[in-house]
């Protein structure tokens, strides 16, 4: 397979202060990793408690999914959090 043709895994990783997507790219033989996006996750205080942002990370999730498929076009395989 060509760099062209390779199939990319995506994986969300959701971490306490930040976030990112990772593009898995295997060609059948290798698998090599690229950072396509990362964006802050910060904990937001309610009724005495923190939460996540679960809006913000939804936004940013889908942020990051664009950022993939682009850098991939058609190439985009799986995605797993």
């Amino acid at each position: 397979m060509s760099a062209q043709t390779k199939r990319i895994y995506t994986a969300i990783d959701l971490g306490a202060s930040s976030g990112r997507h990772i593009a898995g790219l295997f060609d059948g033989a290798r698998l090599d990793l690229a950072e396509t996006y990362r964006f802050g996750n910060a904990a937001v205080p309610m009724a005495g408690h923190l939460y996540w942002d679960l809006p913000h990370l939804w936004q940013q999730i889908g942020l990051g999914l664009r950022k993939t498929a682009e850098a991939y076009p058609g190439q985009v395989a799986t995605v797993a959090v």
